[in-house]
């Protein structure tokens, strides 16, 4: 087993600027708190062997895109540090700050711009934008799922239901190519059964753009098979889930223990 990851008072003042920058956000369509998604992002990287600053920086990866742009990412690098920030930075596609009326590039424009960025950037920063992308289509399955949502999840997002499958497919692609490991596969997997469950619910017509094969994608299809069985990562999703649950409530009273960390300077 490898060593442990010790988390310090930086992870609580993380978690603190976190809920406060993010404070009233909520996940799209629902009515869950933000700081659920990133304390999901963040458990996936520590479950992986990651250290305290890539768990920080799961934990503000969307501070700098969402809430302040480029002014926002400066102050997490004077807060958390440079390779904080880096990271943070490799997980926005925009830097634009549209509380102040600044303007983001065409949606089109900036994923194929994050996309490329992926294709470079260092591994060591990919495990974080991987960790979210895997949250983010597993919340997308499981809604699409639900009889009250079903095919009602797509209209959460600002373009039509077959560009946000091509990007998902891209990152899934993007991610086995440069991270071939069980949560890049995972990735892989949830987007097959994205299309698969698309498929079914129009099986009377004919989608504009089929997904390409299995067999034509980078992930490897052996491991894709192990958890082909019906209901397998259905299952899988659901545990993870609960699991997420326990860890909102557990960071929540570890921070409360440790208030004391509230008025500490932030270094």
């Amino acid at each position: 087993m490898s060593k442990a990851t010790v988390l310090s008072d930086r992870f609580d003042r993380a978690l603190l600027y976190a809920t406060h920058v993010h404070g009233g956000q909520v996940r799209k369509g629902t009515s869950t708190p933000y700081v659920a998604h990133l304390l999901a992002v963040a458990a996936t990287v520590l479950e992986y062997g990651g250290d305290e600053e890539l768990a920080i920086a799961a934990l503000l990866h969307d501070s700098a895109e969402d809430q302040g742009g480029a002014a926002r990412l400066n102050d997490v690098h004077n807060r958390f540090g440079g390779r904080v920030a880096r990271i943070v930075e490799a997980c926005s596609d925009s830097l634009a700050d549209t509380g102040k009326g600044e303007r983001k590039a065409h949606w089109q424009e900036r994923k194929e711009a994050y996309l490329a960025h992926l294709q470079t950037a260092d591994e060591d920063i990919l495990w974080v934008p991987l960790a979210d992308k895997v949250h983010n289509a597993r919340a997308i399955l499981r809604d699409l799922r639900k009889p009250d949502i079903g095919e009602k999840v797509w209209s959460r997002f600002k373009v039509p239901k077959e560009q946000t499958l091509w990007y998902y497919r891209s990152l899934a692609d993007r991610f086995c190519e440069r991270l071939s490991n069980q949560l890049s596969n995972e990735l892989h997997e949830i987007v097959e059964l994205l299309d698969a469950e698309v498929a079914k619910a129009h099986s009377s017509g004919r989608l504009d753009a089929a997904p390409p094969a299995a067999s034509e994608r980078p992930c490897s299809s052996a491991w894709v098979n192990r958890f082909a069985a019906p209901g397998r990562l259905a299952r899988g999703i659901t545990r993870f889930a609960s699991g997420q649950a326990m860890i909102l409530f557990l960071a929540t009273d570890y921070v409360i223990r440790r208030n004391f960390i509230g008025d500490a300077p932030v270094k």
